[in-house]
């Protein structure tokens, strides 16, 4: 006769909007290494532009740092080359 065992059920991850498994303390992998490391769960605030480039005279979508992706990779590649 063989006994059969079951696996338990693995928990899950007890942070809002989160369908991970949980591996420490009720959170997912993600959620433990932010605490162990920040000591905090929550994440970083987002500095959101206007949406458009801060080049003057520029109305193209912002990319990155408020500039759109022209004037960003331009700025980039200056400051790489100068250093």
């Amino acid at each position: 006769m063989t006994v059969k065992i079951r696996k338990a059920a693995k928990p899950i991850c007890s942070q809002d909007y989160c369908d991970e498994d949980a591996m420490a303390r009720g959170l997912c992998r993600k959620h433990y290494y932010r605490l162990w490391r920040r000591g905090l769960l929550k994440t970083r605030p987002y500095h959101w532009q206007d949406g458009s480039c801060s080049e003057p005279e520029c109305d193209k979508p912002s990319y990155a740092r408020g500039l759109c992706q022209p004037h960003y990779k331009r700025r980039w590649f200056v400051e790489r080359e100068s250093k």
